[in-house]
């Protein structure tokens, strides 16, 4: 009796390692989702729907691009994630990574990353459709040019696009 008493709280901790394993591996699998459509809508009870939304912009022929997500509850946007993903589909976090030469002549002094971050929050406050640039892509608003001076004209379509891609659905 005492070898069976024995196993008892080895069983039961095979389990659990066996129920963590599988835990584990059904997390870790994520099917690819399609860029440029309406992936998710969730149900949040009284809450309002949440829309995860997604578009993708050109730089130009340097094999950049420019990825939005947007999520939206109801009618108001609720956050904003701009990437800038290279020919290889790395993200690109700094401005010497940025293919197009014009991408790294900043005067602000601020990483590159914050100017996104910043553009992300302002897109959440106040919309993309009153962002207007120059004709390098740069925000013509001179108190929005002084925490943003990166070419964000494809950000901006990306995030345009992510949008359109709610209407056509």
């Amino acid at each position: 009796m005492k070898i069976k008493e024995a196993l008892i709280p080895m069983k039961k901790t095979f389990a659990a390692a066996a129920a963590a394993l599988l835990l584990l591996a059904g997390c870790s699998s994520t099917a690819q989702e399609d860029v440029d459509k309406v992936d998710e809508t969730v149900d949040q009870g009284d809450a309002a729907a949440e829309t995860k939304l997604e578009g993708e912009a050109a730089y130009g022929d340097t094999g950049q691009t420019a990825r939005a997500t947007v999520i939206k509850q109801g009618d108001k946007i609720a956050d904003v994630i701009i990437e800038t993903i290279d020919q290889d589909g790395n993200a690109i976090t700094q401005l010497e990574d940025m293919a197009d030469p014009t991408a790294q002549d900043t005067a602000i002094g601020t990483e590159y990353q914050d100017q996104v971050d910043y553009l992300e929050n302002y897109i959440k406050e106040n919309g993309v459709e009153n962002i207007k640039t120059d004709e390098n892509g740069r925000v013509a608003d001179e108190e929005m040019l002084k925490n943003v001076d990166i070419n964000v004209q494809p950000m901006l379509e990306a995030v345009q696009n992510a949008l359109a891609n709610e209407k056509n659905d």
